[in-house]
C-alpha cells in the first residue's frame, strides 16, 4: 500500500513537473491552414500513401490507418485536450462512423507518466485512441512548422489528398464533420 502512494505521489509531481501548462511553448495560431501539396513529414506526402502508417491503441490492439477518410494527430498536450475533450461529448462510435483515426503523440511523455497516470484514462474510453510512444515513429508524422497545432490528414483512396492544421474545437469540428 505504501509503494503504492509513494509511486502515485510521484506520478502527480512528474506530471506537474514535466509541463503542466496549456502550452509549452510560442502561442498557437489559431488560423486554419490547409496544404494540398509537396511534403508535410517525412511519412506524409500529398499524393501518396501514408508511410508506417500502423498504430496501436490503448487496449494494444493495432490499427492500419490508410484506409481512413481523415487521421487526426496531435502532438502536444494541450492540442491532444482539444480532440479528446471533443471526443467525451461525442457518441462512441463518433470517429469510426465517420471512418476518422486519432493519433496522439505521447512518445516525449515519460513512460511511468504514461503508464501509471494517462493509460488508466485511455483505458475508460469506449473507442481507440491510437499512440504514438516512440519518438522516431512520431518524427516521421510532425510537421516543423505546424507541429504545435492538430493536423487533420484527408485521404482518398488511401492517398493523402491535403494536410489542414488547426488549433480550435470549432475549426476541428469544421473539418471533421
Amino acid at each position: 500500500m505504501k509503494q503504492s502512494i509513494v509511486v502515485l505521489v510521484l506520478a502527480a509531481f512528474l506530471t506537474l513537473s514535466t509541463g503542466c501548462s496549456k502550452s509549452d511553448e510560442t502561442p498557437v495560431s489559431t488560423e486554419v491552414v490547409t496544404v494540398e501539396n509537396g511534403v508535410i513529414a517525412p511519412n506524409i506526402t500529398i499524393g501518396e500513401p501514408l508511410k508506417n502508417a500502423t498504430f496501436t491503441d490503448q487496449f494494444d490492439k493495432e490499427h492500419a490507418v490508410g484506409g481512413a477518410d481523415k487521421v487526426i494527430f496531435a502532438f502536444k498536450k494541450d492540442m491532444g485536450h482539444i480532440v479528446t475533450d471533443l471526443l467525451k461529448s461525442k457518441p462512441d462510435d463518433y470517429l469510426s462512423s465517420r471512418n476518422i483515426f486519432f493519433v496522439a503523440d505521447m512518445s516525449k511523455m515519460p513512460s511511468l507518466i504514461y503508464k501509471m497516470a494517462v493509460l488508466p484514462d485511455l483505458e475508460d474510453l469506449n473507442y481507440p485512441i491510437l499512440t504514438i510512444l516512440d519518438e522516431e515513429k512520431g518524427a516521421g508524422y510532425i510537421n516543423d512548422k505546424e507541429g504545435n497545432r492538430i493536423m487533420v490528414v484527408d485521404l482518398d483512396g488511401g492517398k493523402v489528398s491535403k494536410v489542414t492544421f488547426l488549433a480550435t474545437t470549432e475549426a476541428l469540428v469544421k473539418e471533421i464533420e
